[in-house]
């Protein structure tokens, strides 16, 4: 009876964990007190870290002044995002078997830091082990051809809408993103203009038509904006007060 119970109350908890933000993309995560922990305690499905090079290192910054040696790609994200993947048996997070997106985006010299990023993942094992964990996805200043003709490891490019007219695979161009501000006037104050509306399922009927996943970033950090992109399918939803959206999504019964 005890052992059916400890079951019981095992299955009850499972039921209850908050689910993975699938939809939830931690923008400029590195900016949070807690780069990466903050993310995970709130069940982000996708995090966003900036990297400069600097000598044979990549350290995560917005701007290359606030550079420090002490904010490495590889001690802020990879090391415990590792360490998570083999406490949980192959995953991030214990409640779903669902992969992380580490988008990582390339502030300058794109080329000459992408052979630096692959030595980098290399030193843990997790992320060949365990290929399904993290979805690396580069954005920002892409060295497109490189990361084309490259299997050595599971990394992607954040591809714009220009880019969809090229002959790349979904696996290797998983995620496109784009500036709202660059596509749409409006912020959240008052209805969504009807025309934009049908603009914005216009581009999610477009990039999904080649499974790609779509974001949009610099959307402002309102419910009414959340909304909107929820309604339209938008796939990843940028977002920089982390638990705001957290609790948006939980109240919404998503």
């Amino acid at each position: 009876m005890l052992s059916i119970a400890i079951l019981a109350v095992n299955a009850l908890a499972h039921l209850q964990a908050p689910k993975v933000l699938t939809h939830g993309h931690a923008h400029n995560d590195y900016e949070h007190a807690r780069p990466l922990f903050d993310a995970l305690k709130n069940k982000f499905g996708s995090i966003e870290a900036d990297v400069f090079l600097e000598a044979d290192d990549l350290l995560v910054a917005h701007n290359r002044k606030d550079v420090t040696p002490e904010k490495s790609l590889r001690d802020l994200y990879l090391k415990p995002l590792a360490e998570r993947i083999k406490e949980n048996k192959g995953w991030v997070y214990t409640e779903q078997n669902v992969p992380v997106i580490l988008l990582i985006d390339i502030k300058e010299e794109g080329e000459l830091v992408y052979p630096i990023l692959k030595e980098i993942i290399a030193e843990f094992k997790e992320f060949t082990e365990f290929p399904k964990a993290v979805k690396f996805v580069i954005s920002g200043d892409r060295p497109m051809d490189l990361i084309k003709a490259d299997n050595g490891i599971p990394a992607g490019i954040d591809g714009r809408f220009d880019d969809l007219k090229d002959p790349y695979t979904k696996e290797q161009m998983p995620l496109v993103s784009e500036s709202w501000r660059n596509n749409f006037k409006w912020l959240g104050s008052g209805p969504m203009p009807q025309a934009e509306k049908m603009k914005l399922r216009l581009l999610v009927s477009q990039v999904h038509a080649q499974k790609r996943l779509l974001r949009f970033w610099a959307t402002p950090d309102r419910a009414v904006v959340w909304e909107e992109l929820r309604a339209a399918e938008v796939d990843l939803i940028g977002v920089d007060d982390l638990e705001s959206f957290a609790k948006y999504w939980k109240n919404n019964g998503r």
